[in-house]
C-alpha cells in the first residue's frame, strides 16, 4: 500500500488555475501543487470550500495516471458522486466536457444505488455514505472502477484512493492491490513518488 501524505504552500490555488496546456507537468510537480494545506480552526467555511477545489483537481488527476482497460474506452467518461454535494459542484464546473482520451468527461450525481452507477469508471463515496462501502465492494468486485474516499480509515476497506484531512493537510493514500485487483493501471510515475518509503511528506517553499 501505498500512503502519500504531502504539503505545498500558499502557491497552491494560483497553479491549480493554470489552463490544461500549462497542467502537463511532471507528477511529483502535480500533487505537490493539487494537495492544499488548510488551517480549519481559522474559517472552516473557507477551507472546506478550498478543499473541494483541491479535490477536484486531484480527481481530475487520476485520469491521466490511471489507465482503464480497452472496454471502457467508450463512450462518456463518468465520475459518480455518492453524496458530498460540493464537491459534485466543483467537478461539475471545473471539469465537466474535459477529455480522457477520446472520452468526454460527465459528472454524475448519486442519490441511490444502482447496478448501472457501479460501473462508472470512478466512484466517489463521501464520508457520510462509506457505511454503503460493503453493498458497492459487493457490487464492483472485479470491475474496472476507481473507488476514492475520504475518510480515515478507509485506504484499508476497500478503497482505491483516499483523501483525508489530518494536522491541517490534504493527505493522499493509495492502495496499489485494490487498484491492480480491478484490472486498472497506475503510472509508474505516481507510484515512484514514495518509492524509498511507505509514508513521506513533502513541503514546497513559498518564494
Amino acid at each position: 500500500m501505498k500512503i502519500l501524505p504531502v504539503k505545498v504552500g500558499r502557491r497552491v490555488k494560483k497553479e491549480l488555475m493554470m489552463n490544461d496546456e500549462r497542467m502537463i507537468l511532471p507528477i511529483k510537480k502535480i500533487i505537490l501543487l493539487t494537495l492544499g494545506v488548510f488551517m480549519l480552526a481559522m474559517n472552516p467555511g473557507k477551507a472546506q470550500t478550498e478543499t473541494y477545489s483541491v479535490e477536484s483537481n486531484i480527481i481530475y488527476y487520476f485520469t491521466k495516471y490511471v489507465d482503464w482497460p480497452a472496454s471502457e474506452k467508450t463512450g462518456e467518461f463518468i465520475i459518480g458522486i455518492y453524496g458530498a454535494d460540493h464537491l459534485y459542484n466543483e467537478l461539475k464546473i471545473g471539469i465537466t466536457g474535459r477529455k480522457v482520451g477520446d472520452q468526454r468527461i460527465a459528472i454524475v450525481k448519486i442519490d441511490d444505488l444502482t447496478d448501472e452507477k457501479f460501473s462508472y469508471p470512478i466512484l466517489f463515496i463521501a464520508s457520510d455514505k462509506s457505511r454503503s462501502m460493503k453493498k458497492i465492494l459487493q457490487a464492483t468486485q472485479n470491475k474496472p472502477v476507481l473507488i476514492v474516499t475520504e475518510k480515515e480509515g478507509m485506504i484499508t476497506n476497500g478503497s482505491c484512493m483516499n483523501l483525508v484531512i489530518l494536522d491541517g493537510k490534504v493527505k493522499l493514500e493509495i492502495n496499489q492491490e485494490n487498484i491492480e485487483s480491478r484490472g486498472l493501471k497506475v503510472a509508474a510515475e505516481l507510484l515512484a513518488f514514495d518509492k524509498n518509503s511507505k509514508q513521506q511528506t513533502v513541503q514546497t517553499s513559498n518564494k
